[in-house]
């Protein structure tokens, strides 16, 4: 396998664009500066919009069991990340901050819907399902999560 770029340029939104390695590193920038998201995967791209799975949050206290869904659009002044089945978006000024952001609102929402569970609402409660279908606490050595 090859480790040339297949660089792609959104012509409608300049400042925004991302590079995928052909060994599946993701860097995401404006103008000179890049990022290097070697735990996200590019699978679509329409209208200023990327479809990207996340493969790791970044959090030891939980892993994927399967990629998270999460779409990035450009919004001029900001960067909007959205993963639409748990109902989650956040917002920032670059998508390596809406990123970050994105992982850690999956994460630390996971984790304490976990430790409520038999008292969340509704709504909390369907987002807790959709996180479990991706989500999963790690054990640490002592067995506790």
């Amino acid at each position: 396998m090859s480790n040339d770029f297949v660089c792609i340029s959104i012509t409608s939104q300049p400042t925004f664009s991302y590079s995928v390695r052909a060994t599946g590193e993701v860097f995401f920038g404006a103008g000179t500066s890049q990022i290097n998201f070697a735990s996200v995967s590019v699978v679509n791209q329409s209208n200023g919009n990327h479809e990207i799975f996340l493969t790791d949050l970044k959090d030891r206290r939980v892993r994927i069991k399967n990629p998270i869904p999460v779409t990035i659009s450009d919004c001029g002044d900001h960067i909007l990340a959205v993963f639409s089945d748990a109902h989650m978006a956040v917002s920032e000024d670059t998508a390596a901050a809406v990123l970050d952001w994105m992982r850690s609102t999956i994460s630390n929402t996971y984790l304490r819907y976990k430790v409520r569970k038999d008292i969340l609402g509704p709504f909390a409660a369907e987002q807790l399902n959709v996180l479990e279908r991706y989500v999963v606490e790690v054990q640490n050595s002592e067995g506790r999560g």
